[in-house]
Formats: C-alpha cells, sequence, structure tokens
C-alpha cells in the first residue's frame, strides 16, 4: 500500500452491523449486546470517516460538494464525541444512522 492510501471498505459488513444495531426487538437488547454493537460501530465510523474525509479532500474547498461531505463528517464526529451524554440503546441507534447515511455516501 503507497502513502496516503486508505485500505478498502467492508460495506457489506458494515451495513450488517447496521441492520442488527436497527432492528425492532420484541424484547429491549441487552446491555452486553449494546455494547459490543457499539464498540463495532464506532471503529467502522472512524474508518469511514478517513475514507469519507479523502474524498472531501479531492474537492475543491468551499464547493457544495465539499460543505456537504464535511458537514456530514463533522456531524458524525460530533456523534462519536456524544457517548457518554446519551443513554445505550439511543446512542446505538444515533450511530448505526449515522453510519447508514455515511455509507451510502461512501457507496455513490
Amino acid at each position: 500500500m503507497m502513502t496516503g492510501e486508505t485500505s478498502p471498505l467492508d460495506l457489506v459488513g458494515i451495513r450488517a452491523t447496521i441492520r442488527r444495531a436497527l432492528q425492532e426487538r420484541p424484547v429491549r437488547a441487552r446491555g452486553a449486546e449494546i455494547e459490543e454493537l457499539t464498540g463495532t460501530l464506532r471503529e467502522q465510523l472512524e474508518l469511514m470517516l478517513t475514507h469519507a474525509q479523502v474524498r472531501a479532500d479531492e474537492l475543491n474547498r468551499g464547493t457544495l460538494a465539499w460543505d456537504r461531505w464535511q458537514a456530514l463528517i463533522d456531524q458524525v464526529r460530533a456523534d462519536l464525541d456524544d457517548s457518554g451524554a446519551t443513554p445505550g440503546v439511543a446512542y446505538l441507534e444515533v450511530l448505526a444512522r449515522g453510519a447508514r447515511f455515511l455509507a451510502d455516501c461512501l457507496d455513490e
């Protein structure tokens, strides 16, 4: 791998995690599952942020496209920083929705 390159993303695996996090459940998820999914999503979001930043850096700063990518990056970073302020399941859902939107954008 050359300097500056990013490893490929496993968007299929990321989407599987997102589906697990957002699935309707007859019974509330247990703490261990919430922690595991939250940790996995946090790792996946960090990887996706690297790819998103590469995309943004390829654009002319101040253009509409650059502004959109940067807004998305900033929102996901803010969500990642919000771990203590939002309770477990709600935080998991916030991360999963951000991951879903970021994965869709990266897949374009």
